[in-house]
């Protein structure tokens, strides 16, 4: 039985032009049996989810792609959570949802902004790294660059260069949503291994949603981000209170049958990451023994 008093988030979705973000909030409310509300300068979407017996309140808000005003900032600062769309039948949707999240990290957490930008640029570099990304033109030399560059040895997180994800970002709790996945996989111009990329890098799950099959993708959604804003704060309290558990932060994901069933490239990417997880949680787990230093008398 859900609690009476619902816990209150704030949810902030984005994306580029056409990707379907206000059909996601309104497939949402359909589900949710949600509501608007409206103070004369801007409209929010409060949908209300039950999950692992809570009652959960989230006030959804989209913005246009046409820049962020000082009250959409605000709003961003202030969110609990953040989801970002992109449409798999566009390829330039995917370098707009990189620029969204640059956005939101420089907005959320300026102070490790920049190493976090830095980063992601460096995981779709081109063979000439000296030119320099702009933040609102995003560059389509990422998808076509076939040289590799070979990483700094370094994995500190202050190391823009860093093959391992920055440390914090987890603090921030994203969602990446393919939109469209309903369509044959001949009509993709993002695959499933790039959205799967992209999702690991930002170190947050991975959802493929469709219109046609809302009653289960968009609600799987939501209720994955419950579960990643959760998680995400207890990590938060965890490192507060220098609690010495462990949360582990598993990057999900959710596919469509079709795809899990017909696309042996992203199986081959899931079965990879697999492995790699399997490799890290036994590591993780194996017992750490203290060095001893031995002491000289003389």
């Amino acid at each position: 039985m859900a609690t009476t008093v619902p816990i209150q988030w704030n949810i902030v979705i984005m994306g580029g032009s056409l990707v379907g973000k206000n059909t996601l909030v309104k497939q949402a409310v359909d589900i949710f049996d949600g509501r608007m509300e409206s103070n004369g300068i801007k409209s929010k979407y409060i949908i209300n989810v039950e999950f692992s017996g809570r009652m959960y309140e989230l006030s959804l808000e989209t913005f246009f792609d046409t820049g962020l005003t000082t009250s959409e900032q605000k709003s961003i600062q202030t969110a609990e959570g953040y989801v970002i769309l992109y449409d798999v039948t566009n390829k330039f949707s995917i370098e707009r949802a990189k620029m969204y999240y640059k956005k939101i990290l420089q907005i959320k957490d300026p102070t490790h902004s920049d190493v976090r930008s830095q980063w992601l640029n460096n995981q779709s570099s081109s063979n000439n790294p000296s030119t320099p990304t702009s933040m609102d033109s995003p560059t389509s030399s990422a998808t076509t660059s076939s040289s590799v560059q070979t990483p700094r040895k370094s994995n500190s997180p202050r190391d823009p260069s860093s093959p391992t994800i920055p440390q914090g970002t987890s603090k921030i709790p994203f969602l990446l949503g393919a939109t469209k996945c309903d369509v044959d996989l001949s009509e993709r111009q993002v695959t499933v291994v790039d959205g799967l990329k992209l999702a690991d890098s930002m170190n947050c799950p991975y959802l493929e949603v469709s219109g046609l099959k809302k009653q289960n993708t968009v609600e799987d959604l939501f209720k994955e981000l419950i579960k990643t804003i959760d998680r995400t704060k207890k990590t938060l309290v965890r490192a507060n209170t220098q609690d010495s558990r462990k949360t582990s932060f598993k990057v999900g994901n959710l596919l469509p049958k079709s795809v899990s069933e017909n696309d042996n490239d992203a199986n081959n990417y899931l079965e990879m990451r697999r492995r790699k997880q399997t490799i890290k949680n036994r590591e993780s787990d194996m017992p750490q023994h203290p060095t001893t230093s031995t002491t000289t008398h003389l």
